[in-house]
């Protein structure tokens, strides 16, 4: 798996605090094992419910892109727990 080089990739963008790239990190790994999963799946509703589990990672990957990348600094705490 290809973690350590996301880290790497992760730690030459400027401005992104070690959780921002542990989290990314973290849900990057998810989406590619609900991926693996599903396609190992050989039950048509397992790979659905697989896929579904696939795609509310990958939002939360998105999100996470979004607020960091953004000068709007309220989604990034509404992330991390904070108020908005």
């Amino acid at each position: 798996m290809d973690t350590f080089l996301d880290f790497i990739e992760l730690d030459e963008a400027i401005g992104r605090s070690n959780w921002v790239k542990a989290a990314s990190v973290v849900l990057a790994n998810n989406v590619r094992n609900q991926g693996a999963n599903a396609v190992a799946s050989s039950d048509t509703n397992e790979k659905l419910d697989r896929i579904a589990r696939q795609n509310n990672w990958l939002a939360g990957l998105l999100l996470l892109n979004l607020a960091t990348t953004t000068d709007d600094r309220s989604l990034l705490r509404g992330i991390k727990g904070g108020k908005r």
